[in-house]
Formats: C-alpha cells, structure tokens, sequence
C-alpha cells in the first residue's frame, strides 16, 4: 500500500532511502565511535562494489573541493596540534557515502529514489501517530521521553522533523495538499518544536526572496509568530529572554538556558576557529577539540560544559567552524543554482532537500546523519540534470 515496487530502481537505489530513517534503530558504539549497523554496511558493500566495477568516477570540482578539506585538515592538524583520529572519523565515512550515493544516482532515476524517501516518510509518520496514541494510555513507544511529543523513530522531536521537512516542502512546491501531506504535516506539528515551524517560514522567505510584497507579508506573519511563541510557550521564551540577557551582558556565564547556552558557546568557537584560520576554517572533526581548548569553564558549565561540542550546535556552524570560507561558499552557490532550476519535479526535490539544511542551521552538525549527503547529492544532481536538460 505504501511502498510501491519500482523495476526501474535497482537493488542499490531501493535500499538507499531507507539510510536516512536507521540512525536510532542501528546505532551501536564500539570504542567511543557510534557505528550505524544498517546504513554503515549498506555504504560499505555499495562503495566496494562500484569500486571493484571500477564505476566510481570524480569530477574537477569533487577533487577541488575534497583536495582543498584534506589539506586544510592536515594543515590545522599540524599548527594547532590537533588529533588526527576525529579528522579521520569524519573524512572516510564522508567519502564513502557520497561516492556511494553519487553512483547510485548515476544509474538509477533520482525522481523515483526521491518518492521512495517519500513512501517511507509516510510510513514513520504513522509510526509517529500510533506513538502518541499509545502515549495516550501511558505506553511508551519506540522513545525514552516521556512527555507528549512525537518523534517515531528518531532519538528526538527535532530530529524527527529534519527527517520529514524534505517531504513537506517537496509537496508545498508542487502545490499537492493531498492527504498524504496532511498527515505528514500533522507530525510534524506534533513534535511541538520551534525548529519545525520556523524552517519552513525560513523556506517561504527564501523561495519569495525576489518578491518584495511576499517577502513583507511572509515577514510580518513570523514576527507575530515569534511574539505569540515568545509570550505564550516557556521554552522559547526562555530561550529568547537567556539570548537577550547574553547580549546585554556579553557574559555567557549569564545563560541560564541549555539551549541557548549550547548555541553560543559553539559559536563563540566556530568563529574564533574561522579568525583563527584566516577563514580557512579548523578542518573536519576539528571544533570539538578547539571548544575544550578555548571554551572556559563557569558555574552553568558543570552540567552544560561541552554540550553539542562534537556538531558544533547546528550543521551551519559547524561549516563555519571547520570549512572556512569554502563551506558558505558552497552553501551560497547551491541556493543560487536550486533557485534557476527549470524543470518542476527536479526544482520541488533540490527545494525539499534544501530544507533539510535549513533544519540543520537550527539544530544538528553531523555531515552524515538523517541523510543530509542524500540530500546533498539529490541537489547538485537534480541542478546538473536540469542544466542537462535545457542545453
């Protein structure tokens, strides 16, 4: 009923939307690494694979970009004296993933992979309903937390959302308000978190970005948004008000909320690390290190000390941190082409896909969790098959 058989999508191409869904259903840690025993074999077998098929192709820019991570990291490696180990933890499965995921596309339709991540959506939106109802009785269902949120099969409500975002904007740019919409959507308002709601204002305002009365109107509906949020729910407001107290004061000892103290301290060193570089950034896996190095301890610290410290808060800071000014080069030049993409189904899927980077400027750093080289991927091939098509 809900997974559609497609004999145009091989084995490879099948199995792959169900990656961005394993993380909390297979994460294991062996020696301090968390190791995805689903998607991380997947990746494996498929890289050896196309390597031993000798189908594994790179282009100029992939070398250029790829050339221009590992030598800032073994740079950085080497003045500022930083492990190797946490740049490696996050170069190899990197390179893995991507090349695995760029192949699959290479030889499958990138459309029919797309409504595959969006049959699954469905699936672990229903998930998400039977969860809270059962919640309803006192059952607690595939979740530690005990409190009325939904987050399915993910570790949180937050993480939950930047699973299912794609699938919401995709069917906002194609105007379907189907049912199928409706209750996707539903979950995701009843995650209850900020991060949801804000993204897609984020996309609306970003897809109007050259329409100045959408833009006013989009704008003025967020402010009045944010003043109801700020006054009627206690934990934004005490985000909102802990942010304000910090910026008054410019003493993150005033922080009194997690969040926001988890936000400003990583910032404080993504943009210490990019001063630091010159705007090269630290190079991969290296925020963390430098956070203990230069974050100071204080009162709030004894149990705030390090939070997100690995992700760096959100994944645009993290790019900050660790890919200089090459990062939001890359960020930049995306939006730019996603917004000339012609061709409706391949716009609908690099918008939908985009949203998971605006989900990840909020909450979440890793490069390679909920799919986000997936999605990635799923932009610069829908930008360089639409280019295809108009030449």
């Amino acid at each position: 009923m809900f997974i559609t058989r497609n004999k145009n999508l091989t084995l490879f191409a099948s199995l792959l939307p169900f990656t961005i869904f394993t993380k909390e259903l297979g994460m294991l840690s062996i020696g301090g690494i968390q190791f995805d025993f689903i998607s991380y074999p997947f990746f494996i077998i498929v890289f050896l694979t196309y390597l031993l098929s000798n189908r594994i192709t790179i282009r100029k820019t992939e070398l250029l970009v790829f050339g221009y991570i590992l030598t800032i990291g073994i740079v950085n490696i080497i003045l500022f004296n930083l492990q190797v180990k946490p740049f490696i933890k996050q170069l190899f499965p990197i390179l893995l993933i991507y090349f695995s995921i760029k192949t699959i596309f290479k030889y499958n339709n990138i459309i029919d992979i797309f409504k595959r991540y969006l049959e699954l959506t469905l699936i672990v939106a229903f998930i998400g309903i039977l969860q809270m109802a059962l919640k309803l009785v006192g059952i607690n269902f595939l979740t530690p937390l005990g409190g009325f949120y939904l987050d399915s099969i993910a570790l949180e409500p937050s993480h939950y959302v930047l699973i299912v975002l794609p699938a919401i904007i995709y069917y906002m740019e194609k105007k379907e308000y189907h049912w199928k919409f409706f209750i996707i959507f539903l979950t995701l308002l009843l995650t209850f978190k900020i991060t949801a709601l804000v993204s897609i204002v984020v996309y609306v305002l970003l897809r109007n970005i050259r329409k100045l009365k959408k833009q006013l109107f989009f704008g003025s509906l967020m402010l009045i948004i944010f003043y109801y949020i700020i006054n009627q729910i206690p934990e934004f407001s005490d985000r909102f008000y802990s942010m304000l107290t910090f910026l008054d004061t410019n003493n993150i000892s005033n922080i009194q909320n997690l969040t926001t103290f988890s936000f400003v301290s990583n910032a404080q060193i993504a943009f210490g690390n990019f001063i630091r570089t010159y705007g090269f950034g630290i190079g991969l896996g290296g925020h963390e290190e430098m956070y203990y190095r230069y974050m100071t301890k204080h009162i709030f610290s004894q149990t705030a000390y390090g939070i997100n410290a690995p992700s760096a808060h959100c994944l645009t800071l993290r790019i900050i941190s660790e890919l200089g000014i090459m990062g939001i080069l890359l960020y930049v030049i995306l939006f730019y082409k996603v917004t000339k993409i012609k061709n409706l189904e391949y716009s609908a899927i690099a918008w939908g896909s985009l949203g998971h980077f605006i989900g990840k400027s909020f909450k979440l750093g890793s490069y390679f969790d909920y799919g986000s080289l997936f999605f990635l991927l799923m932009i610069i091939t829908a930008i360089k098959l639409d280019k295809e098509e108009k030449s």
